[in-house]
Formats: structure tokens, C-alpha cells, sequence
């Protein structure tokens, strides 16, 4: 695991190599695995308002986490290279940091 993200649902995302990542609803106490759909590697990520999460990778990956799901949506940003942190601007904008520098993305 490279990193977590904690929502204002008190759920936990931990992520990491090869696309995987893992949801807690007990602070950690258990855990399930969340489907990703992709086998980059995950190296950063933000809440995002309604108990939601972004997550950012290799390859240009994006994927959010919708609130109380198991099943991520993901996304390529073509430009973004591998990037290793991401904040949400808005709640659907993000400002991606990664080896091509600062981008803004909006999933389509």
C-alpha cells in the first residue's frame, strides 16, 4: 500500500501497487476489496465532499469512488503521465501532481 485516504463517512481507502485497494467501514478494523479495473499502480488520493474518493496512478489512471460503493469508476488522463497526488478543486475538477507537473482534470 503507497497510500490512504479517510472519508467524512469515517470509511477508510487504502491503495497501492498493481491497481489494488481495499475499503475499511470500521476504521481499519476489517477490510474488503474494491474493485479497480486496472493494475497500475495507485500513489495518491483525496476525499471528496459526500463520503467520496479520487485516486490517482500510473498510466494517466483516475478513478473516483463513489460514496457507500465497492466498485470504483476509472478514467485516463492522457496527459498526466504517473501522478502521485491529486486535490479536488471542485467535485468534479481535480488538480493532478505528477512527473508532468500541476494539471487540472474533469472526468467526461
Amino acid at each position: 500500500m503507497f497510500g490512504a485516504v479517510a472519508l467524512d463517512t469515517n470509511d477508510v481507502v487504502a491503495f497501492g501497487l498493481r491497481g489494488n485497494a481495499f475499503g475499511s467501514s470500521d476504521l481499519g478494523l476489517t477490510w474488503r476489496k474494491l474493485e479497480t479495473g486496472t493494475e497500475a499502480s495507485l500513489l495518491g488520493g483525496a476525499p471528496v465532499a459526500g463520503g467520496r474518493a479520487v485516486i490517482v496512478g500510473a498510466s494517466g489512471t483516475v478513478l473516483l469512488l463513489p460514496a457507500g460503493s465497492d466498485q470504483m469508476r476509472g478514467y485516463t488522463f492522457p496527459d498526466g503521465g504517473v501522478m502521485s497526488g491529486v486535490l479536488p478543486l471542485t467535485e468534479t475538477e481535480f488538480l493532478t501532481i505528477g512527473e508532468n507537473g500541476l494539471a487540472p482534470y474533469q472526468p467526461n
